[in-house]
This record gives C-alpha cells, sequence and structure tokens, in this order.
C-alpha cells in the first residue's frame, strides 16, 4: 500500500512538473513572440528615416533638376551662336556668288550689270550696344544679363556675334 501510495505519489507529482513545464514553456514562448514584435517606437524610428531619405531623394531631384536647366541653357547658347555663324556664313556665300556671276558676266561678254549690293549693314540693336558697353566695362556675360533683364544665352550670342564682325 505504501508503495501504491509512492507511486500515485510520483505520479501526481510528475502532472505537477509536467503541468508546470508546459507553464513555463508557455510563459517563454509568449516572452519571444512580445519581444519581436515591434513597438510602436521602433515604427516611429523607421517612418522617420523613411522621412530623411526622401527628403534627401527630393533634395537630389532639386540639385539634378538645376543642373539639367544650366547644361540646356548653354546647349541653347551654343546652338544660337553656331546658327547666327551659319547665317554668315551663308550670307558671306551669297555675295561671293553674286560677286562671281558679275565678274563672270564681264568675262562672257555679256552686258554689264550693276554688281549687286551688298546686304545694307544693320544697325546695332541698342541691346547689342549695351551688352557690348557693359562688358567692355569689365563685366562677366553672367552680370550682364542680370542688369539688362537679358537671357544669358543671348548675351553670350551678341558677344559671340561681335567676334564675328
Amino acid at each position: 500500500m505504501i508503495l501504491s501510495l509512492s507511486e500515485n505519489a510520483d505520479n501526481g507529482m510528475m502532472m505537477v512538473l509536467l503541468v508546470l513545464c508546459a507553464i513555463v514553456i508557455m510563459v517563454v514562448l509568449l516572452r519571444r513572440h512580445q519581444f519581436r514584435s515591434t513597438s510602436g517606437r521602433d515604427m516611429a524610428r523607421e517612418q522617420i528615416a523613411r522621412i530623411r531619405d526622401q527628403h534627401k531623394l527630393r533634395h537630389s531631384m532639386d540639385e539634378l533638376l538645376v543642373q539639367l536647366e544650366e547644361v540646356s541653357r548653354r546647349v541653347g547658347a551654343q546652338v544660337d551662336t553656331k546658327f547666327a555663324k551659319l547665317e554668315k556664313v551663308i550670307r558671306d556665300a551669297d555675295d561671293r556668288i553674286a560677286r562671281l556671276e558679275h565678274v563672270l558676266g564681264r568675262a562672257g561678254g555679256e552686258p554689264t550689270q550693276q554688281p549687286a549690293k551688298p546686304p545694307p549693314v544693320e544697325p546695332v540693336d541698342t541691346r547689342f550696344q549695351q551688352v557690348y558697353d557693359l562688358v567692355d566695362a569689365g563685366a562677366s556675360p553672367i552680370k550682364a544679363a542680370e542688369q539688362l533683364d537679358l537671357p544669358l544665352g543671348e548675351v553670350e550670342l551678341i558677344m559671340n556675334l561681335r567676334k564675328l564682325r
């Protein structure tokens, strides 16, 4: 009988130990789950980090746009300059063709014609003169453009045209 009581006591103790172990395991698992889930503070930190990244990206994009505008302005000024040079070369070629035709007309025994008059020299625009005066006084093209409220490309074009004359 004592043996059966001790066996029953051992079985009871075993059951109690098993229940205690199960409770300890459940508590440990629940605590691990709580630590794994992100807190409100962590979520706020992540959102702040995302906002900072977005701000940096926006700032980089703004800088890129400014650089793109500057490059497009420079390219526009270069195109304008090349176009003006091309127009001048075409005018010079037309003048030379007219003179050649006149000379060939005389040599071929055809009646002499009055030589084609070169196109009249266009009066210098007041903007041209203002740009020339400012740059001659030592102002940079950028400052001249700001003072005269003209695009920088136009001021650069005027200065490049001056070199051609």
